[in-house]
């Protein structure tokens, strides 16, 4: 909530391995595969069990905020998450990812995008874009949304921090010159 912590991307293709991924040893971001590209309530379910589990090694406990897509689904024997479902229709209101996360994202992948465009162009060549360059675009753009974007987004979308925690950041700014 406070954007000191980003999960690693999920990315969703068509091709479980993707002829342009055939020398490539590993990937900065999870990747997963169906005949649409879309979530599905079994890579929903492999994704929080996998989430579950390095949680659980932290011994932490968290609150996973999620929409009512029809994949996201609930899932038994979670030990360290709980999840916590938004109403019908409130989503664009109240996840924190519609206010201005995807946003801030989705604006820096095209301007790393653009950006290799023009080079190309003036290389007198033609961008070829593969599933595995757009990986990478969005490993570089989901590092660069900053954690004052998504605390902002967050508290835009009514998340605050508990009195108790906010009076500790008080006394820690206090120490401040």
């Amino acid at each position: 909530m406070d954007g000191s912590e980003k999960i690693i991307p999920l990315v969703i293709g068509k091709f479980l391995k993707p002829r342009c991924m055939k020398n490539c040893k590993s990937l900065p971001l999870f990747y997963d595969a169906n005949s649409k590209a879309w979530m599905t309530a079994d890579i929903w379910e492999k994704m929080l069990r996998r989430w579950d589990l390095n949680f659980s090694k932290q011994k932490r406990k968290v609150a996973l905020i999620a929409d009512n897509c029809t994949a996201h689904c609930t899932v038994d024997g979670l030990k360290s998450i709980e999840l916590v479902f938004l109403p019908p229709n409130s989503t664009c209101v109240l996840q924190p990812l519609d206010q201005g996360i995807i946003q801030n994202f989705k604006a820096t992948y095209r301007k790393l995008l653009l950006q290799d465009m023009i080079s190309a162009i003036d290389r007198k060549e033609q961008l070829q874009v593969s599933v595995l360059n757009a990986i990478f675009y969005i490993d570089q753009s989901w590092n660069m949304v900053s954690q004052k974007t998504i605390a902002n987004c967050f508290r835009h979308a009514g998340f605050h921090s508990s009195p108790e925690s906010e009076e500790l950041l008080e006394d820690d700014n206090e120490d401040l010159p």
